[in-house]
């Protein structure tokens, strides 16, 4: 999460939209929680006072393998680090919190994202729906989970069409319609992009990938699936085939 305020010393007295005495020091933190994993926490903390620019401030979070699950809730705060001056009607205690800079953000880290990389965040109704990032810089070795994903925007009006139904009912399909669609498309256009470098295409029908590689799933889709990948249509509908069964690993 990056976080910019443009106008920083509008938050310290006199101005009329202060929330902190002059001399005060705010802080920026990013709290989080996973009800589920019955942990809380706030990480990554950033001070700036009524002289300093907060450009680009960068929060991130790091978390070890199986440490959440299900959904982990991301809110930056604004709170008060040096009190400064005391005035009247202003917080003077260290650490009280001061409000929000951004609405809350969920991640679901579960579910069907659990055997596939499929994330659900909030990302504002003006983005778009999905987007995916395939980010690899060698496919034979660079881990299918760690280099692609496909992101669900829970922001966007049409996201009801796309949200995984958490009950399903006797023989309903967990996934709609929209969301496999969205999942052969991204699918294709992995295997579009493996195509572009003849070196790395070779090598991936050679099953010469690292486990757990981009390339070495590329090799199960096409040898496990039976993926046709010299004709582009043939592969899109193989690829369907294969989301509209389930079979993804």
């Amino acid at each position: 999460m990056t976080i910019t305020i443009r106008n920083p010393a509008g938050m310290f007295y006199p101005e009329a939209t202060a929330v902190a005495t002059n001399g005060a020091v705010l802080g920026i933190a990013l709290f989080w929680e996973s009800r589920q994993s019955g942990r809380r926490g706030v990480g990554n903390l950033h001070f700036f006072s009524e002289n300093d620019q907060v450009n680009d401030i960068a929060l991130h979070l790091d978390f070890s393998p199986a440490e959440l699950r299900d959904e982990i809730v991301f809110m930056p705060k604004i709170f008060l680090h040096d009190a400064g001056a005391v005035l009247p009607g202003y917080c003077s205690v260290q650490g009280g919190l001061l409000g929000n800079l951004d609405k809350k953000q969920t991640v679901i880290i579960d579910g069907d994202g659990s055997k596939f990389p499929l994330y659900e965040a909030s990302e504002g109704p003006n983005a778009p729906l999905w987007r995916v990032q395939m980010d690899w810089n060698n496919p034979l070795e660079d881990t299918f989970f760690d280099h692609f994903r496909i992101i669900i925007n829970k922001d966007h009006a049409d996201y009801p069409m796309v949200q995984r139904i958490d009950d399903p009912a006797p023989g309903q399909d967990a996934m709609q319609v929209a969301l496999k669609e969205i999942l052969a498309s991204t699918l294709f256009g992995m295997m579009t992009k493996l195509k572009e470098s003849t070196d790395d295409w070779i090598s991936i029908n050679e099953n010469r990938s690292h486990p757990k590689s981009i390339g070495q799933l590329a090799w199960i889709f096409m040898h496990q699936q039976e993926w046709n990948t010299v004709s582009p249509s043939d592969l899109l509908q193989d690829i369907r085939k294969t989301v509209e069964g389930n079979v993804v690993p």
